[in-house]
């Protein structure tokens, strides 16, 4: 009797099961538990949340609406059964970490053809005190990464078999994308379409006959959906506040670091109180059903904190968006400093609190004591002979955090530029008939904008930001050194065969 042979691919998602479960194991012995941080800015007021839960959300203007949709759901599931939300969020987010590591195996090892390069990617991946963090606290990161993984593989599985129209893989990349736009503003929707431009190109490049009119309607039915998923959160805000826009917090976070300024805000975020002038317009241009919700006119959550959904981000956004980029144009070199400075904190550990520079986690000496290591080893800090070499850089002062001196890793300033240009060198000649590449080409665009973005805006938390992404930098390392490895052997053995040419 023959026995069936088990595909490499299946071997690689078992091992990368276990190795993530066991992680898991060895993260609840040092102390990870999850919890729900309600006292952060992104999320509504729990009673809100609880009471009205669609009322809050069709308040909300300062995120897209995912990450409080869920929550809302979480809470109402939760008093249902009478175990509140952060159980079923807890289970919630032990399968997206599994999502995040059996994906990243899988393509990995698709993209290269390599099992060992894979179970490289997922060690890499488990050890990663990052994942731990964010897979035991409600915050964006987590969902993200395990979206921008489907998102990858869907575009695999569609430029990987052209002979079909692939319609369940594009609409699965169209809903990854969009449902990243709709979680994280971060993630804008000029990104999602470029995405989508992107992989329909790799597509039409890799089956250069072109659609056939079976295959058009495909397209034409996904960017449908794409349209609706990016544009209906902006066309509420319009209708509603007159803002077409994915967060009311873009003039915020971009006069972060200038010198445009809000008196009004500024007023709001440090005492609660609103000038009248502002008051009153709002009672001229509010939704009569939306003027006094608590969401929006509260100063105060219940727990105490600053409400940062409150009208007054709405009505101030617009000038502060303008004054903070007046002040770009108009001092090109202090932007360029704060962007290199950004740049510096962006390539920090991805677990280590963005103000006080200690790792995020349990207060346990055993994981204490690793994280020290692990960023020792990954991210050895290279500030100290930078500063040698240039004592006088202005950018040294804006690299020093509430926690002291910012680490200059070895990752930000040799790690990441020698990763970009070979992927420079080798994306463009496979891009004509290798689907591998084109994956590689999404994975790339994906970790240059949140790269690009936050360094241009407000980037003191960049190095948090980075962690969906950080996949993608384990898959672009993998996918580089195979097709670098590939290249060099086709080299060598096109030496050591060609024919050598006499001349009598």
């Amino acid at each position: 009797m023959l026995r069936k042979k088990v595909s490499p691919a299946l071997v690689v998602s078992g091992l990368a099961g276990v190795a993530y479960a066991l992680s898991a194991v060895l993260a609840a012995a040092v102390g990870f538990r999850f919890w729900v941080p309600w006292v952060v800015y992104q999320l509504l007021d729990a009673a809100e949340l609880r009471r009205a839960p669609w009322l809050s959300l069709l308040a909300l203007h300062a995120q897209p609406p995912a990450l409080n949709a869920l929550l809302a759901a979480a809470l109402r599931l939760g008093d249902f059964l009478g175990c509140g939300p952060e159980p079923l969020l807890a289970i919630l987010f032990f399968v997206l970490g599994g999502v995040v590591v059996v994906l990243l195996a899988r393509l990995v090892h698709a993209l290269t053809g390599s099992v060992w390069l894979a179970l490289a990617a997922v060690l890499f991946a488990v050890a990663d005190p990052a994942l731990h963090v964010y897979r035991t606290v409600f915050f964006y990161e987590l969902p993200l990464a395990a979206l921008l993984l489907v998102a990858l593989a869907a575009a695999w599985r569609f430029l990987s078999d052209c002979s079909h129209g692939g319609e369940g893989a594009l609409l699965l990349f169209v809903a990854a994308t969009g449902g990243m736009c709709l979680t994280r503003s971060l993630y804008h929707p000029l990104w999602a379409v470029a995405m989508f431009a992107l992989l329909l190109l790799g597509r039409m490049r890799l089956a250069p006959d072109g659609p056939r009119r079976r295959v058009r309607g495909v397209w034409l039915r996904s960017a449908v959906v794409l349209a609706l998923l990016l544009g209906f959160w902006p066309l509420k805000n319009a209708l509603l506040f007159g803002a077409p826009v994915m967060t009311s917090w873009q003039g915020y976070n971009l006069a972060r670091g200038t010198a445009a300024q809000s008196p009004p805000l500024w007023s709001y975020l440090a005492t609660g109180t609103v000038p009248e002038p502002l008051h009153e317009e709002w009672g001229q241009v509010a939704p009569a059903f939306l003027r006094d919700v608590p969401v929006l006119a509260a100063p105060e959550k219940s727990d105490g904190g600053r409400n940062w959904n409150h009208y007054v981000f709405l009505l101030t956004d617009r000038e502060l968006t303008r004054d903070a980029l007046r002040w770009r144009r108009e001092h090109p070199g202090a932007w360029l400093r704060q962007s290199l400075a950004n740049y510096l904190l962006w390539g920090r550990a991805s677990y280590l609190d963005s103000y006080w520079e200690s790792a995020r986690g349990p207060d346990n000496a055993l994981y204490r004591g690793y994280a020290r290591w692990h960023e020792r080893l990954l991210f050895p800090d290279l500030r100290g002979a930078v500063v040698r070499l240039t004592p006088g850089a202005a950018v040294h002062a804006d690299t020093t955090v509430w926690g002291g001196p910012a680490p200059y890793t070895l990752f930000a300033l040799v790690g990441l530029p020698a990763l970009l240009v070979i992927l420079a060198v080798l994306l463009p000649r496979r891009l004509r008939s290798d689907p591998a590449a084109w994956v590689a080409l999404l994975a790339a665009v994906t970790l240059l904008w949140v790269l690009i973005v936050p360094c241009l805006t407000d980037g003191t938390e960049g190095n948090r930001m980075r962690y969906p992404v950080s996949p993608c930098v384990l898959l672009l390392a993998a996918w580089s050194g195979a097709a670098a490895r590939r290249a060099v052997l086709r080299s060598s053995g096109s030496l050591r065969f060609r024919p050598v040419h006499r001349e009598d």
